[in-house]
């Protein structure tokens, strides 16, 4: 199982398509989204994710200063957590 399933269907496109790495193929995606959780976790528990959100709030006066805000506070979002999810939900809990 963790080297992956091998099938001998007889059709070389068929067993290509099953025959793929299984569980050690994917560790390397798990470390990833570990590592994320964590550098999120530290980044919250420092209050880093408090003071951008706080500094966006003080220099939002109107609304095109609200929508360039909520567009930057994604992308540092985004750049900060470094994974796709967490970057997603971590602003609606802040």
């Amino acid at each position: 199982m963790f080297s992956g399933y091998r099938s001998a269907t007889g059709v070389k496109s068929a067993d290509n398509l099953l025959s793929k790495g299984g569980m050690g193929s994917m560790t390397t995606t798990v470390w990833l989204v570990l590592s994320a959780m964590l550098m999120t976790d530290v980044l919250a528990v420092t209050d880093v994710l408090q003071r951008i959100v706080q500094l966006m709030i003080t220099l939002t006066k109107g609304t095109g200063s609200l929508i360039a805000a909520t567009l930057s506070n994604i992308f540092l979002m985004k750049v900060l957590t470094g994974e796709q999810y967490i970057s997603v939900v971590l602003p609606g809990q802040i």
